[in-house]
């Protein structure tokens, strides 16, 4: 007699899957050397559950206490030193274009790489709409598609839509162009505080965080403590711990509030952004590109950029044409250590190529030369 709880004698042990969370682990890491004790051990062991032995080993002490082991990122000075991508992502500002001008040699780069039959996409932080981003995308002449550009503000729609708060109201702290992407996606946002806002006041669904600027002032954090308090929905577009602006000034980026309303709410937010991974999931299933290790996301903050590559599984870039600095880059650890590093994205082009803007100022001398030595031939 079989005892309750129990499998038949003779009957197939059902495999248990192995928890997620050991994968996560491992993927955010890297940890190759932790991959090869792992295998010594199961190697060792024979144990009749592979799934439940690894997941009690990484749980256990002798691994928990082990570091993460530092690895190297690779620098980058020319194409060869790449392998074959099915998939480059690019940050925008500051990676392709800093404020209104875009940065030397990423036109070229993207061309190139497009020439090549590399799928091209744009994946940002702003929280733009994402028409006017696809819109200064072309002005600048970066021709991507329309469908391979995303922002988090779009990201932060269709993340909200599927948590069940179309026709509802949310409330923003950011910009309102970050109400009108909601509004496309039939979510009632708004900036607006309402006239009452005390203890009574009507509460909205969730409170949604963007990029500093619009109607954030005293009022508009008091109203959005006050809903997280009682708990709607915790949601953030972002987490930039810095931004640029006009070109070469960096700003403090939304992290400063969301740290604030964090300890009101008593609970993080769902980041729907960088450095979540979920955008370059996205990006990957619209492209096509089930392999992680086929795709490259390009960016110029370790922090967002390169931590949501980390998180998607996916190779990274750090590229010094933004944010980042060459003596940041020595200092950066664990999730935040990118697969490459590159001064700039000339390394996605062929040898002997000229930056826009060297070729723009060598032409103007010899224009200048041409029309001196025209001058000089008539006296």
């Amino acid at each position: 007699m079989t005892r309750p709880g129990t499998a038949p004698a003779g009957a197939k042990k059902e495999k248990e899957p192995i928890p997620p969370d050991a994968f996560d682990y491992l993927r955010t890491h890297r940890l190759d050397r932790l991959f090869e004790q792992l295998a010594r051990a199961v190697t060792a062991e024979r144990p009749d559950d592979p799934a439940s032995f690894l997941s009690t080993l990484l749980s256990s002490g002798s691994f928990a206490a082990v570091p993460p082991p530092r690895p190297t990122p690779r620098v980058v000075r020319r194409r060869t030193d790449l392998p074959w991508y099915k998939l480059v992502l690019f940050d925008a500002d500051g990676t392709l274009y800093n404020w209104e001008e875009p940065v030397d040699g990423a036109q070229a780069a993207v061309s190139t790489l497009q020439r090549e039959g590399v799928a091209v996409g744009v994946l940002t932080n702003s929280t733009r709409r994402r028409k006017y981003v696809q819109d200064k995308l072309k002005r600048l002449h970066f021709y991507v598609d329309n469908d391979s550009v995303l922002t988090s503000a779009s990201l932060a729609a269709m993340a909200l839509k599927q948590a069940g708060l179309e026709g509802k109201w949310v409330f923003v702290l950011g910009p309102e162009s970050l109400c009108e992407e909601l509004a496309e996606s039939n979510i009632r946002g708004s900036t607006t505080v309402p006239k009452d806002c005390g203890e009574s006041a009507e509460l909205p669904a969730a409170v949604l965080v963007g990029q500093l600027g619009g109607s954030l002032d005293v009022s508009a954090l008091s109203f959005a403590s006050l809903a997280l308090r009682r708990g709607v929905g915790y949601y953030s577009c972002t987490r930039d711990p810095d931004v640029i602006f006009r070109r070469t000034q960096l700003i403090p980026g939304n992290s400063l509030i969301l740290d604030a309303l964090t300890r009101q709410a008593g609970r993080p937010p769902t980041i729907i952004g960088k450095p979540s991974g979920e955008g370059i999931r996205h990006m990957m299933e619209c492209a096509g590109v089930k392999d992680p290790s086929k795709v490259l996301y390009v960016g110029d903050q370790a922090e967002t950029d390169v931590a949501a590559a980390n998180a998607a599984g996916v190779h990274s870039m750090l590229v010094f044409s933004g944010c980042a600095t060459e003596e940041d880059a020595q200092k950066l650890q664990g999730n935040l250590v990118p697969t490459y590093l590159a001064r700039s994205l000339d390394v996605f082009n062929p040898p002997g190529f000229v930056p826009e803007s060297i070729q723009a100022a060598a032409d103007d001398v010899s224009r200048k030369a041409a029309a001196v030595s025209g001058t000089a031939s008539q006296l």
